[in-house]
């Protein structure tokens, strides 16, 4: 294993592929001249940039472009520049921004080496956020730096000023740049213009950064050419001749873009994008062949999945060939509405950061994920799957979601609401379970009425809706560019039967998480009562909502039934840690494993005094290698994963995160670009549950193994 990620790893630096640089948003009239051409043509979302292309924005317009997966450029209105990429032998990409008129917002986090000019100014910087500003007229050009540092000089005077956060100069043509001072804030009202009002509040925000007033700066002394210039500025009429404020975008629109601008973290030690080969074509053609072993027999289920594909909508379908023990393959048909549902694969909507999503939903994590991680709503297989629906609503600093495990019975449904701002982070996620019951999907463990299916009607006599209120609340330390600090706490409480009388509880506190560069580290103390609906909704969940315990010898004459629920009642109190490490070694390769162990469990004796119980400790690992772009072009995504959740209760041994007579999931998947419109995926999965109830897994008989072959047509 060790020699196969040095391999990887090196491999990935000889594969390493170009920086993309295209642009993700343009907000009225954008325009682009590329190299050799005579005409300026319209410049539209995910165009891509080359070397020597021209871009210019005109009035209320502006443009956001992406230079690789982390590093922004907002251009504001009335403003024109060239671009030139340059590709280095060490690695790295050079961006050079030739600034000709207007301000550019510049995000720089990773590998790329960048500079701005003008023709009077250069900076440059490898991490860092500023704003560069040049007036056409004059010459002057001034810089805010926001974070990071900005080396910055005149191109044509020996001699180069370093500008930290905070801080503000002014290149004049022929002299050296202007001795730093704080940004002010009549220099803010300036940069407004650009980008609008609640956008540079916001960046300030962000930055952490404290705005003087103009006579703290001492500016005035400097006189006018001292003051970043402002192309066109107008006096107000209404405002006694200070410049009046010019809103660019709605405030919707420029909060979502300003999330990207703050929540830093976000952009570092995560999931990979994957590489998408085939992102250019709208209509796909999918087929399957996902055949499973399941104690000794085959079943080769074969699935055809036509889809369209947009920037705001995709739309596919999921039509299976099912085969069953007997041999004989039928295409599954429309019998009830379930049927139906099952054969919508997905329906994703987006509108800026709020998306409406139908179908199969995966890894959802709720707040914390206390209550709900790596949730996933498919049954072992996708030949038996729920259609879910997800609704996702966010205004910047507020969001909510709205999630339904499976719209035909809505067995799980919740609602989580949450605030986040540069601070603080709280939230509050309601969750229902309607009760445990069998697979409602004729059949059961991925294929339809073969041996060892559920009957259609299973005992339930503890079947109960359970209801969990869970609070969350984190405070950021730091919280800054690179940085961030946080101390968090959770607090969940389960209710039976919407009755007021309170079942269980579980308290996590205090929890500290702490992301600098590409690592990131968390760890927490919990204490509760009842262990059972410590991440309850996970990858699991769904294979088994009903726990079937078999007392006579034959397979299908269940004589008795046993859920989590009617478990819950006879764990004790209980103690434990948790902890997750995530990184990213390099662009594109993301290691994370998250894990908990109880430590001990406390109960009551006869004299009603607590002592320590004895019993095996439960716990849970997960463990995932995620390969996406960036890391090696014969990839275009790929994740290696080991899971095991609730170990003491499945097995018949001590506590081992590492025995695979657990409920445990483990697998690889790759997606890999084939020829010019085609893309496939293999992957090899296995499936460890307790089909019989009786808390012990048999790793023949308890054990699923499912092979997976896809071939993907983009026309």
């Amino acid at each position: 294993m060790k020699l196969f990620l040095l391999i990887s790893m090196f491999a990935g630096f000889l594969y390493a592929e170009e920086l993309v640089v295209r642009t993700v948003r343009t907000d009225g009239e954008v325009q682009i001249k590329r190299e050799g051409e005579r005409k300026w043509g319209k410049l539209k979302k995910n165009n891509p940039l080359h070397d020597n292309d021209l871009v210019q924005t005109s009035f209320k317009s502006n443009c956001e472009i992406r230079m690789g997966d982390d590093n922004v450029l907002m251009l504001g209105t009335n403003s024109r520049f060239l671009i030139n990429i340059t590709e280095k032998s060490d690695g790295f990409t050079e961006i050079s921004i030739t600034l000709f008129a207007g301000s550019i917002y510049s995000k720089i986090i990773s590998n790329i080496r960048y500079f701005v000019y003008s023709s009077t100014a250069m900076g440059r910087t490898d991490k860092g956020i500023f704003n560069f500003t040049v007036d056409e007229a004059s010459g002057i050009c001034g810089f805010h730096v926001f974070a990071g540092s900005v080396t910055i000089s005149n191109i044509s005077v020996q001699g180069e000023q370093v500008v930290k956060p905070g801080d503000m100069t002014t290149v004049p043509p022929g002299g050296a740049p202007v001795a730093p001072t704080r940004i002010n804030a009549k220099q803010m009202s300036i940069l407004t213009r650009f980008y609008g009002a609640d956008f540079i509040n916001q960046e300030i925000e962000a930055s952490g950064i404290e705005i003087v007033s103009s006579s703290e700066t001492g500016q005035e002394s400097m006189g006018k050419k001292s003051e970043t210039p402002t192309p066109n500025a107008t006096p107000s009429t209404s405002s006694g001749g200070q410049r009046k404020l010019v809103r660019i975008f709605d405030k919707d629109a420029l909060l979502g873009k300003i999330e990207a601008y703050e929540m830093q973290h976000e952009y570092r030690a995560k999931t990979p994008a994957k590489n998408e080969a085939l992102e250019r074509y709208h209509y796909r053609l999918n087929l399957v062949l996902s055949p499973m072993r399941y104690r000794g027999k085959f079943f080769p289920d074969g699935f055809l999945r036509p889809g369209y594909f947009s920037d705001n909508l995709d739309v596919s379908l999921n039509l299976p060939v099912v085969a069953g023990p007997d041999g004989k393959t039928t295409v599954d048909n429309f019998n009830s509405i379930r049927d139906g549902l099952d054969k919508i694969q997905s329906v994703d909507y987006r509108y800026r950061k709020h998306r409406l999503h139908i179908g199969d939903i995966r890894d959802l994590t709720i707040g914390s994920g206390v209550l709900m991680r790596n949730y996933s709503n498919r049954v072992l297989s996708d030949n038996v799957r729920n259609t879910g629906l997800l609704v996702h609503l966010e205004n910047y600093q507020e969001g909510a979601d709205l999630f339904m495990s499976d719209i035909s019975t809505a067995h799980l449904a919740g609602l989580h609401l949450y605030h986040r701002d540069t601070t603080t982070v709280l939230g509050l996620a309601v969750i229902r379970e309607a009760g445990q019951r069998a697979n409602l999907n004729n059949g059961d463990f991925g294929f339809r009425n073969g041996e060892g299916s559920l009957p259609d009607t299973l005992p339930s006599p503890d079947k109960v809706s359970q209801l969990f209120v869970q609070g969350d609340y984190q405070i950021n330390l730091i919280n800054n560019a690179f940085e961030r600090t946080s101390l968090y706490a959770s607090l969940v409480t389960c209710f039976w039967n919407n009755q007021p009388n309170l079942k269980a509880w579980e308290l996590t506190l205090p929890g500290l998480n702490r992301l600098i560069g590409r690592f990131e580290y968390q760890a927490s103390f919990f204490l509760g009562r009842n262990r059972l609906f410590r991440n309850r909704f996970n990858a699991f969940y769904e294979d088994n909502l009903y726990l079937v315990q078999r007392a006579s010898t034959t397979e299908d004459s269940p004589t008795g039934a046993v859920t989590f629920q009617s478990l819950e009642p006879k764990t004790p109190t209980h103690v434990g840690l948790s902890g997750a490490f995530r990184t990213e070694p390099v662009r594109g390769l993301l290691f994370s494993i998250e894990a908990e162990k109880l430590l001990a469990y406390f109960t009551r004796d006869t004299a009603d005094k607590i002592i320590r119980a004895p019993g095996r400790k439960d716990g849970s690992l997960d463990a995932r290698l995620t390969l996406g772009k960036g890391w090696w072009r014969p990839i275009s995504y790929g994740e290696i994963y080991y899971t095991v959740n609730h170990c003491s209760y499945y097995s018949g041994t001590a506590f081992n995160l590492l025995s695979l007579n657990t409920l445990s999931e483990t697998g690889i998947m790759l997606t890999l670009p084939l020829f010019t419109r085609f893309e496939t995926t293999v992957g090899y999965e296995r499936f460890f549950y307790d089909a019989n109830g009786d808390f012990h897994i048999q790793p023949f008989s308890e054990g699923l193994t499912r092979y997976t072959l896809s071939v993907t047509r983009g026309f």
